[in-house]
């Protein structure tokens, strides 16, 4: 599954993570600001950029900062095996050091914050993938609703 994002302001998945260890890319198309993260599955707070409010938890990357460009792929890994449960990063294939986000609480969704006329495509599904997930992560598995 992927999804281009545009616009300003906060994007969420409609789907918690429910896995041990998963993994998305995040493939820049117009650089800007991204944050990139997870967040409570809230409406509240969605002008403001992820990791940036009280319910969302994450990094924002920029031209400034991450040296991202056109075409650059972020890898987002979401590890919840042990506690804490840690967000880290991928910068085309480069783990990025000092970007570990812990803190986070309860279920939590994919998200997506853009400023600064940022464009992106966001890649859920292991086709679409640009890079092999690291070791031991997965493509998201988003969940299902039976009803019996």
């Amino acid at each position: 599954m992927y999804f281009g994002v545009t616009g300003e302001g906060k994007a969420l998945a409609n789907s918690q993570l429910v896995q041990d260890r998963a993994y998305f890319e995040v493939k820049v198309t117009k650089p800007g600001s991204i944050g990139i993260g997870v967040s409570k599955n809230t409406q509240e707070h969605l002008k403001q950029r992820v990791g940036e409010d009280s319910e969302s938890w994450g990094v924002v990357f920029s031209k400034a900062s991450h040296k991202v460009k056109e075409g650059t792929v972020i890898g987002c890994m979401f590890d919840q095996s042990d506690f804490p449960a840690v967000v880290s990063y991928f910068i085309d294939e480069e783990l990025l050091e000092g970007t570990k986000v812990i803190g986070m609480r309860g279920p939590v969704v994919p998200a997506i914050s853009l400023h600064d006329s940022a464009d992106v495509e966001v890649m859920f599904d292991s086709q679409l993938l640009e890079k092999s997930p690291p070791s031991g992560f997965s493509p998201i598995i988003f969940s299902q609703n039976f009803m019996f």
